[in-house]
């Protein structure tokens, strides 16, 4: 969302004007980012950020929700850029961290390149389907090596397969549990609202691919927020087959998610909905828009999609960040002004920058 202002390597790097201040030596205006853990269902979510502008009036939270490699550096950044802009930004950590899958797998999304050989040991060693090794036989080890893209050398770069597989099986377990993904998040934003740089009970959120789906699913479930924008979000929350847990263009039926996962809904009809599709994204298919409109207007949702010309899915991620080589600038500084015209806080800003509300 705060568009690519120089080229990038292959690694993602924040931007001078998000590396915040130490609170301890802030001025008034000077970014600040702190820790924020959640302790939900038994597990501490500890790589929550909450950023904000050192001596301003309590603002309106927005979450960020993160995609599907997990909350990372590239969240945390936009976080920065929404306090910025005069909100209270909130990275949501909604992954559970595990040995096959860390915080550091997140982030990283290439790397360790290996020949067969080197494939079958390391997959061994280090389990990235947290299964028994004797599970991993030499058959279905050549089968993902020979299927796997390869480098210019003819090697597979392991570090990208432990982060797609780990970071599918995390997302997987949220799509199969949408009650607790409501509630995950819900304990951040009820959290955030005691916050005393966060004016309570005014709230957003904005999300990238899966976070998308997370913003549509606090609006099914209520929650208090006012305003949501999704950037190449999917619409619904329909998990991967089991079949094709690893395949996100296959997705359960509409028909099987009602029967087998669905909680029910309790809309905020307040939410103002703002979807920025590409229009060349595989991952939302002309039925689900269908169903997406059918949906908010059952309800009086109010809401807008706009369909960029030819985007691609992951059009608003960075280059060098996971899920960041469809990088679209034009599209990506577009959405970024929609979103800010969306703003139901304008008296707050307003106050803020010191003009005189009639």
């Amino acid at each position: 969302m705060c568009g690519q202002d120089r080229p990038s390597g292959t690694r993602y790097r924040t931007l001078d004007c998000f590396k915040p201040v130490d609170k301890s030596v802030a001025k008034k205006g000077d970014l600040i980012v702190e820790e924020f853990p959640i302790s939900f269902d038994g597990y501490k979510y500890i790589y929550g950020r909450i950023a904000y502008l050192h001596g301003s009036a309590p603002a309106p939270v927005i979450l960020v929700h993160h995609n599907y490699a997990g909350l990372k550096q590239f969240d945390i950044d936009q976080a920065c850029y929404l306090a910025k802009v005069g909100y209270v930004g909130l990275a949501v950590d909604l992954y559970k961290e595990t040995k096959a899958y860390t915080y550091e797998d997140r982030n990283i999304n290439y790397g360790r390149p290996v020949d067969l050989e080197g494939f079958c040991a390391v997959a061994r060693a280090e389990n990235p389907m947290e299964r028994p090794n004797s599970e991993y036989s030499d058959e279905e080890l050549h089968f993902f090596w020979h299927n796997t893209p390869k480098d210019k050398d003819g090697k597979v770069q392991w570090q990208g397969v432990r982060h797609f597989l780990g970071a599918f099986r995390q997302m997987m377990l949220l799509l199969r549990a949408p009650g607790k993904w409501r509630d995950l998040m819900d304990a951040f934003l009820q959290k955030a609202f005691a916050h005393p740089a966060v004016k309570s009970g005014c709230a957003g959120a904005i999300g990238y691919c899966l976070g998308g789906q997370s913003c549509l699913e606090q609006v099914r479930a209520g929650h208090q927020i006012q305003a949501m924008v999704s950037f190449h979000g999917l619409l619904h929350s329909r998990p991967m087959t089991e079949a094709e847990p690893f395949n996100s263009m296959k997705r359960i039926s509409k028909e099987e998610y009602a029967k087998e996962l669905a909680v029910p809904n309790k809309y905020n009809t307040a939410t103002r909905v703002l979807i920025q599709n590409g229009a060349h994204d595989g991952e939302v298919p002309q039925d689900t828009i269908v169903d997406f409109v059918d949906e908010m207007d059952a309800q009086g949702i109010d809401w807008r999609f706009e369909n960029h010309a030819r985007g691609p899915h992951g059009f608003a991620l960075p280059k060098g960040s996971p899920g960041g080589d469809h990088y679209t600038e034009w599209i990506d500084r577009r959405s970024t002004l929609a979103t800010l015209g969306l703003n139901p806080y304008t008296s707050h800003l307003r106050e803020m920058a010191g003009l005189h509300i009639s």
